[in-house]
């Protein structure tokens, strides 16, 4: 099998105005559809609480318990795993659905993807508060 150019002769070839064996375009295909299959990983929120949650208090002078909330959320691209964060908490593994328990007062919560290599990638928000059920 005979070919146009060894190694040396692609290293030349690559780039230069005066490649006659198509070696450039064929490169720059081959690249461009790698990068064309390449998708960032997301993180989507599919069910989260509601922006105010409303906590029951145990008796009328009481302050209010704690209360459990969900989150769920989904990977697009090429997201491999999630981190999740709950206010000023460092961020941990974490899967889908995700309960916590939280007391009043207002809360952020972060989930971000990892890509395959185990780097975050952009970071969720969802801001929401708990406060004491009216009277």
């Amino acid at each position: 099998m005979a070919v146009p150019l060894d190694h040396n002769g692609v290293n030349r070839a690559v780039g230069s105005p005066t490649d006659t064996t198509q070696t450039t375009p064929a490169i720059t295909a081959f690249v461009a559809d790698r990068l064309a299959q390449y998708l960032e990983p997301q993180a989507k929120v599919s069910k989260r609480p509601p922006n105010v949650v409303r906590l029951a208090r145990k008796a009328r002078s009481a302050k209010p318990k704690s209360r459990s909330v969900t989150f769920a959320f989904t990977g697009s691209g090429n997201a491999s795993g999630f981190e999740y964060r709950l206010d000023g908490a460092s961020y941990r593994a974490c899967s889908s659905p995700r309960r916590y328990w939280i007391g009043p007062g207002g809360h952020n919560f972060r989930v971000r993807p990892l890509y395959p290599s185990g780097r975050p990638g952009e970071t969720t928000l969802i801001q929401f508060r708990a406060a004491a059920k009216k009277r």
